[in-house]
């Protein structure tokens, strides 16, 4: 008669990631800096067939550091990891990974992220971002894509937001003398390698609606409304269909134009 062995789910209490000691310590990865961790766990193992382990396992207050980017959250992983069929296979692993409370900083050219949760789905071959949103320039980000093969990473997203554009004023270069209203819908598809370095190509389509820019050292340009197209690569924008008014008179904008 086969062996069999199917031990009752083992629950671990909350630990302390820099309570580990080195040779668990040696199984995390590097940038993940703080946080407490628990398992919940139930191994299935029968005589002539593969080991399954399946269960959950929580972080709390988990901080990922790459400086100088640093991502804090609640994170959840909940699945399955089934050993290798064969000699010299990889294990199969189908995890469920969600992230609650998050915070993103140290971005360039983006304020903290604040309210960041969403929900991937990691297996050997990718990571996919199923869903995954936060609050910055005081509106909500929606984000999903995936990133594949984990082992030469490359990325592919879509991003989107409904903004006032008041509140990306300094991060678009205007200093305190410019006023800048209006609202604004973006939509942007980013592509490129992770590793060695990463090496994005955005493709940004935006939308601008009753938006106004004043200053005293310019005629004001006011009732802009209209639709546009940005490529991070090629620094070029093209203008479709925007209507605006400068200095009170009406103009119909089109064309496109470089920038260093």
């Amino acid at each position: 008669r086969n062996a069999s062995q199917t031990p009752s789910p083992r629950t671990s209490t909350d630990t302390p990631l820099d309570s580990l000691g080195a040779a668990l310590r040696a199984y995390v990865p590097a940038q993940l800096a703080s946080g407490t961790v628990r398992l919940d766990a139930t191994l299935d193992w029968q005589a002539g067939t593969p080991w399954q382990l399946r269960g959950q396992l929580v972080g709390t207050q988990l901080v990922w550091q790459e400086p100088p980017v640093r991502l804090g959250a609640d994170v959840t992983l909940d699945g399955q990891l089934i050993a290798p069929h064969s000699p010299g296979s990889a294990p199969l692993l189908d995890v469920a990974i969600t992230a609650r409370r998050g915070t993103l900083e140290g971005v360039p050219k983006l304020p903290t992220v604040t309210e960041v949760e969403g929900l991937a789905r990691l297996t050997p071959q990718q990571l996919e971002i199923k869903w995954l949103r936060g609050r910055a320039f005081d509106a909500l980000w929606r984000l999903e894509g995936v990133i594949e093969p984990l082992e030469a990473p490359a990325i592919e997203l879509l991003i989107k937001s409904d903004l006032e554009l008041a509140n990306v004023r300094e991060a678009i270069g205007l200093g305190e003398d410019w006023q800048l209203s209006g609202a604004g819908r973006l939509e942007a598809v980013c592509r490129g390698p992770l590793r060695p370095r990463a090496l994005l190509d955005c493709l940004t389509r935006g939308e601008v609606r009753d938006a106004s820019i004043v200053s005293a050292a310019a005629a004001p340009l006011t009732d802009a409304t209209g639709r546009f197209d940005y490529d991070l690569l090629a620094r070029r924008i093209d203008l479709h269909e925007l209507t605006v008014r400068l200095g009170g008179q009406p103009l119909a904008v089109h064309g496109s134009f470089a920038h260093t």
